[in-house]
């Protein structure tokens, strides 16, 4: 097992403006922690330490922004004076985040980048949530493996404001290094829960009065037809095979999005944005009573 992550000390706190020097309160990387770091890409070591890597100047912002639990903060010794990057590296000596400097080898060396921007953090997995939100709209993937897809349909999610993934057995593992920098953020504010057996959760979710809605090319119904109700989950299946047939005889309405070129199929990723802008438009939500 490779050794736990551990909170680096900063032998000093932000700028207090004494005119100290900015990486003052930086502890160097050192090798062994390079590997550790490295290690993060794969799912294993990942959910030995609990953590995951963010990756560059956008997504540091996003964390920071949601408050997410930063484990460490690591700056490439290029990139310390950049003028977007100090705000970051105060925030972080203010909140008390450990702060590492990295050789431009060293970075590199543990970056899944292919030209990193010389930043990254070290943030906690969230522990899964124990109780169900009841969200009026949720996105559900079943079977979905690749990593730019499911990050981008995270994205999308939360651009229409819907703050809950179910993720099935199968599905690319959303702290993929790949999947987190596809969301652009949204890793950091959705709930997220994965590993699930979809058809089971199908089972709990029509219990639970939630009606249960999946595209697909073959369906007689467009979507222009379908009416949301207010507790509505949409599934998503993987491009290659579609829903698994166990979550598909769970499914209540099925429909297809018109094509009206020559396309053979959609990107999972887009289908969803298609979906979830039907269902968010004020057109197509459910009425209350006597309206």
């Amino acid at each position: 097992m490779w050794p736990r992550l551990s909170w680096f000390r900063s032998s000093a706190a932000a700028d207090n403006g004494n005119n100290m020097s900015i990486d003052a309160g930086f502890s160097p990387l050192t090798e062994k922690q390079v590997k550790v770091i490295k290690s993060l890409r794969q799912r294993k070591y990942r959910y030995q330490q609990g953590a995951f890597l963010a990756e560059g100047v956008r997504l540091c912002e996003e964390a920071l922004s949601a408050e997410s639990s930063i484990r460490q903060a690591i700056f490439s010794e290029a990139t310390v004076q950049h003028e977007r990057v100090q705000p970051l590296i105060h925030a972080c000596l203010s909140r008390g985040i450990p702060v590492s400097s990295a050789s431009e080898q060293k970075f590199k060396a543990f970056s899944d980048e292919k030209n990193p921007q010389g930043i990254a953090f070290i943030v906690d997995i969230p522990a899964p949530a124990v109780e169900w939100r009841h969200s009026p709209l949720v996105i559900a993937a079943d079977g979905l493996q690749d990593p730019g897809n499911l990050g981008t349909l995270l994205r999308t999610a939360d651009w229409f404001n819907v703050g809950d993934a179910i993720l099935g057995n199968g599905c690319v593992d959303a702290f993929n290094p790949k999947v987190v920098r596809a969301t652009m953020g949204a890793i950091f504010r959705m709930t997220i829960r994965q590993d699930i057996d979809l058809a089971d959760e199908c089972d709990h979710l029509a219990a639970e009065g939630y009606h249960l809605y999946a595209a697909d090319i073959n369906s007689r119904c467009s979507l222009a037809e379908v009416l949301p109700s207010g507790r509505d989950v949409i599934i998503i299946g993987s491009e290659a095979g579609g829903l698994s047939q166990d979550v598909a005889r769970r499914v209540h309405r099925t429909f297809t999005i018109p094509r009206l070129g020559h396309g053979e199929s959609l990107n999972a990723a887009v289908a969803a944005a298609i979906c979830l802008y039907h269902f968010t438009q004020p057109g197509t939500l459910p009425r209350a009573a006597g309206q």
